[in-house]
């Protein structure tokens, strides 16, 4: 069991329900950057990210879905939301909690948890904070007892579990209108009284998808408990644009390779040039 140094994470805060400001401050003072060229330096939550941690955890919600394109950072911020439920501010008045993220392959089910295994080998308070056992997939804090498992499409699996947090991670892949996993697990966070859900993936395929559902039926308003933030362009803009990529992209400016983005939208236009062309 865990003696003292795991204390030191969680009880930087007050006993209070935490607040944005206060996960914020958790992420950005004991995370660190889990691979890639800036690895182990200190993480730096881009400004949308951090208007969505203040949406999520300054109001009454529920169930989040923030849906961006790839490459802006949603495995980290993944990481982070569940790092900061396992010892974080949001781990107190929460022993024994269970947390877990969902998605439908088994090598995506293991990205969240792969990096927040490498955020925790970073950090030395973490280190002594947090059991890992990788072949299962699974983080525990054994101070507070509270444990995490990364799960994949094995619907079963989710059966008579009480979830704390549940992390949809690209809820996007699932084709048709429901998922048993995701209902699974959903089903179960009835059991408990404080819960969040949050879904963090790019778009659906098509409008009858399972994301496109929840996320038309968030904007509707139809649960006041569920927020919905979708990055994307307007149609009717210029898709290989800068502009138009960067309106796309919150993490543009902070996380993403421009040149290389620029030279694939440029490469993108004249295919789809020589298309029209072809066709005329």
């Amino acid at each position: 069991m865990v003696k003292r140094r795991p204390s030191r994470v969680v009880n930087k805060f007050s006993d209070q329900r935490p607040k944005g400001r206060e996960v914020i401050a958790f992420i950005e003072k004991f995370l660190r950057i889990p691979d890639g060229p800036y690895a182990g330096q200190p993480l730096i939550l881009a400004p949308w990210q951090k208007q969505e941690i203040h949406r999520i955890y300054d109001h009454p919600v529920r169930r989040a879905i923030i849906s961006t394109p790839k490459k802006n950072g949603k495995t980290g911020l993944c990481a982070a939301l569940l790092l900061n439920h396992l010892v974080g501010p949001s781990a107190r008045n929460h022993r024994n909690a269970r947390l877990f993220s969902s998605a439908m392959s088994r090598d995506q089910a293991a990205l969240t948890f792969d990096a927040a295994r490498k955020m925790i080998l970073w950090n030395s308070d973490l280190r002594q904070a947090i059991a890992i056992k990788e072949s299962a997939k699974v983080l525990r804090n054994n101070e507070l007892e509270i444990e995490y498992k990364a799960l994949s499409s094995e619907a079963h699996t989710a059966q008579g579990l009480n979830p704390v947090l549940h992390i949809a991670d690209e809820l996007g892949e699932v084709v048709g209108p429901t998922s048993g996993l995701f209902e699974a697990l959903e089903l179960a966070t009835a059991a408990q009284r404080d819960v969040l859900t949050v879904v963090i993936s790019t778009q659906a395929a098509s409008d009858g998808d399972l994301l496109s559902t929840l996320i038309d039926d968030g904007i509707a308003g139809h649960d006041p408990g569920t927020i919905v933030s979708l990055y994307s362009a307007p149609k009717d803009l210029d898709p290989f644009a800068e502009s138009t990529i960067r309106l796309a992209n919150p993490s543009y400016d902070m996380l993403m390779n421009r040149d290389e983005l620029l030279a694939m939208a440029a490469a993108a236009r004249r295919r789809a040039k020589r298309r029209i062309a072809a066709t005329a």
